[in-house]
C-alpha cells in the first residue's frame, strides 16, 4: 500500500516529465472530461498555455463541429481520435 501511496504521490511530477519530452502535447483527463494535466508543447501547437486549458472541458478545444465525436464521458480507456482542434489565433488544426 506505501509503494501505491508513494506512486500516486508522484504522478503529477511524472506526467510532466513526460509530456515535456515529446513534440507535440498529451492532455489528461477526468472520466467527465474536465482536463487536469496538459503539457506544455500545447503552446507551440495551439498557441495556449497550460493553465489555460486545466479545468476546461477538453471539448472546448475543439473545433464546434468535432467536439460531439468526443468519446463518452463514461469511457475510462485511452482514445485516439483525429480531429479539428482550433488554435488561439482561430486557425484550425487537425490532430491525431
Amino acid at each position: 500500500a506505501h509503494l501505491a501511496e508513494a506512486a500516486a504521490v508522484d504522478l503529477p511530477r511524472r506526467r510532466r516529465r513526460a509530456g515535456d519530452t515529446t513534440d507535440e502535447f498529451v492532455v489528461v483527463t477526468e472520466p467527465d472530461r474536465t482536463v487536469v494535466f496538459v503539457s506544455s508543447g500545447i503552446f507551440d501547437v495551439l498557441g495556449l498555455r497550460p493553465q489555460d486549458v486545466v479545468g476546461r472541458d477538453a471539448a472546448d478545444l475543439l473545433d464546434a463541429e468535432d467536439a460531439g465525436r468526443l468519446p463518452s464521458p463514461a469511457t475510462v480507456r485511452p482514445v485516439e481520435r483525429l480531429l479539428r482542434v482550433r488554435r488561439r489565433d482561430g486557425a484550425v488544426r487537425w490532430l491525431r
